[in-house]
């Protein structure tokens, strides 16, 4: 008998009087209400079941199943919506819904949908692995990205990633490769957080080079003036010896003489002013190259490091 005959029949047996908890537990605190509410879905959902014919009215269909399903967790809509799944290639909640049909027995399904739910969970579990993670208590673990909710669960096979996260412990990723039917152990064991060393400066790089070019412009600044000055040294020199041969009083002293000699004072005290102030800026400036030398500081690490052990079980 094909699915949709077995459909058909169990069309019949659902529209039986009301279901009782003491002859079908999965009927067990369900009102007569949301059985009648729920059977009248699942047979909205069989005619549109018997007309797709393309993914998206599998998913209309799926859809329709699965507010039935909220009334009433009966296992033949379980296995319709197994069935659905399927169709729309989803094979992990096709093998859990199908898991679910079937866990009261053939009594639930009649024993030629048990035949057939047997034959589909053949063909799923090539496609389904089943993991188990081991981690901190407390810790996060996301698979593929997504948060799980139990660290026992049904995925494709192939290969994924698992994060394991827990606050005060370094983070820990794992690719991982499972094949269908394979049942896998995944231990993490996390390393709190240690405090590491980096390499830090009291200043920013460029600032003690700068001070140095600040004070070496300073310096050359006062070199001119310093040529100046000893120019004007030298002419002042040459005038005492031309127009004081006899000798000059400050009384007598020609005025050009006199002016020589304040210019000639008034450039090196220039002079000798900027090479103090441009040494006293280059001296700062070499110190604060030696202070700025790299040293550790402690920092807080936060490296992907781990143990994580796979085996079949």
């Amino acid at each position: 008998m094909g699915f949709r005959a077995a459909l058909i029949c169990w069309f019949l047996v659902i529209l039986a009087p009301v279901a009782r908890a003491e002859d079908k537990p999965w009927a067990a605190g369900v009102t007569a209400e949301h059985q009648k509410a729920a059977l009248d879905l699942y047979v909205q959902a069989n005619k549109a079941f018997e007309q797709a014919a393309s993914p998206a009215d599998y998913k209309q269909v799926l859809e329709t199943y699965t507010e039935a399903l909220a009334l009433w967790d009966h296992p033949q809509i379980r296995y319709n919506i197994a069935v659905c799944l399927i169709n729309l290639d989803r094979p992990v909640e096709a093998f859990d819904n199908l898991e679910q049909a079937m866990r009261f027995g053939q009594v639930a399904i009649g024993p030629d949908l048990w035949k057939q739910g047997q034959s589909y969970q053949k063909l799923l579990a090539g496609r389904v692995a089943e993991i188990e993670v081991s981690a901190e208590p407390g810790a996060s673990v996301s698979l593929d990205g997504k948060l799980l909710a139990s660290t026992q669960l049904r995925v494709l096979s192939g290969d994924h990633q698992l994060v394991v996260e827990k606050p005060r412990y370094q983070t820990e990723t794992r690719a991982i490769r499972v094949t269908g039917g394979q049942k896998v152990t995944i231990k993490i064991e996390l390393k709190p957080i240690a405090v590491q060393s980096q390499l830090h400066r009291r200043f920013a790089r460029w600032l003690p080079w700068t001070v140095i070019g600040v004070g070496a412009a300073v310096a050359i600044v006062g070199a001119p003036f310093m040529v100046a000055s000893h120019s004007n040294y030298n002419t002042y020199n040459d005038d005492v010896n031309t127009m004081c041969g006899a000798g000059c009083t400050p009384a007598n002293t020609p005025s050009k003489i006199s002016s020589e000699l304040s210019t000639a004072k008034l450039f090196n005290n220039i002079a000798v002013s900027a090479f103090i102030s441009g040494g006293a800026i280059l001296a700062t400036g070499f110190v604060m190259v030696v202070l700025n030398q790299p040293r550790l500081a402690p920092v807080i690490g936060n490296d992907h490091v781990g143990l994580a052990y796979a085996g079949s079980f």
